[in-house]
């Protein structure tokens, strides 16, 4: 593409003389591609052109790849650049040297790609051209081989709302927060966000609900925070509010910091029998590889959390 010669190769014109030319990078082949997604595979150049002769309807919707032998490196570097391929017709040789080619050809194809050996009625494909007049019913593959098919695609799972069974809403403080549900207390910095998180915590261990919030039998709470020191900040609060301090949990994270995709939430969720996590604040918990800016990082995270 970029001008620059990367492959070369002689042949002969009276003796069956042939070579590639020194230095040639056989991942830069003698090739054609067409706009569809269909590609055929050769041994050689020649083979290639003869093929086309054969079959020339249509040709230069096909891509066509001569091999220069039979490495596998020129159809890796194309299909990493033609990742639109969809059917891969492996034209080599009908020889020994290249049934196991094909063979191990197909094995280094993506598995989404079909694979076809198609075999010519004579050793290869110039020797069809040449010979075609010869060849009855003007039959030029042999033989077509399946080596792989396409892979078909599985149906999108799919729920029928006719069949989703009713279920109700236990609620902490209705119509605020929910058991089970991911709830999120929003605000600007310096609005008491904390504050109200540790009177919700320390409502949920004494019997003394917020407004409107019914009493319930207290429970223990699991209470996580990157901003704010235990000791100095976070116990004082708790015992502000009246918590009962032995229904307040934290995770240790002292030796491996805590993310919110962390298997030891739900452990310590199981483990103590907590009916409210309380994560302070959520960005915090994340992780270095989500950018909270992008849904498609966050919303799995989220998802995994209330379930």
């Amino acid at each position: 593409r970029s001008g620059t010669p990367r492959y070369a190769h002689v042949r002969g014109t009276a003796d069956p003389f042939r070579q590639d030319i020194a230095g040639s990078d056989k991942s830069y082949p003698f090739h054609y591609e067409g706009n569809g997604n269909q590609l055929f595979v050769f041994e050689a150049p020649i083979d290639l052109l003869s093929f086309i002769c054969l079959y020339p309807q249509d040709w230069q919707s096909r891509s066509y790849l001569a091999l220069g032998g039979v490495s596998g490196k020129a159809l890796d570097r194309f299909l990493s650049e033609r990742k639109d391929t969809r059917k891969v017709f492996l034209c080599l040789d009908s020889d020994t040297a290249g049934s196991e080619a094909c063979t191990r050809l197909a094995q280094s194809i993506p598995g989404e790609i079909a694979v076809i050996r198609l075999v010519p009625a004579r050793k290869d494909w110039n020797d069809v051209l040449r010979q075609q007049g010869d060849i009855p019913s003007r039959k030029f593959i042999a033989e077509t081989i399946t080596l792989r098919e396409l892979p078909t695609a599985q149906p999108v799972p799919m729920l029928r709302m006719a069949d989703v069974e009713l279920t109700s809403v236990d609620w902490l403080w209705f119509p605020y927060i929910p058991f089970g549900k991911l709830t999120i207390i929003q605000g600007n910095p310096g609005e008491g966000k904390t504050y109200f998180a540790m009177r919700l915590a320390a409502a949920c261990t004494n019997r003394k609900p917020l407004p409107g919030m019914e009493t319930l039998e207290p429970f223990n709470i699991i209470y996580q925070t990157a901003e704010d020191g235990l000791g100095d900040t976070v116990k004082p609060r708790l015992m502000e509010a009246d918590a009962d301090l032995e229904r307040v949990l934290v995770i240790d994270d002292r030796d491996t910091p805590l993310t919110l995709a962390d298997e030891r939430i739900a452990r310590a969720i199981r483990e103590n029998n907590a009916r409210l996590v309380i994560i302070d604040p959520v960005q915090a918990f994340l992780g270095a590889d989500v950018d909270m800016n992008r849904a498609n990082e966050v919303r799995p995270i989220f998802r995994s959390l209330g379930d």
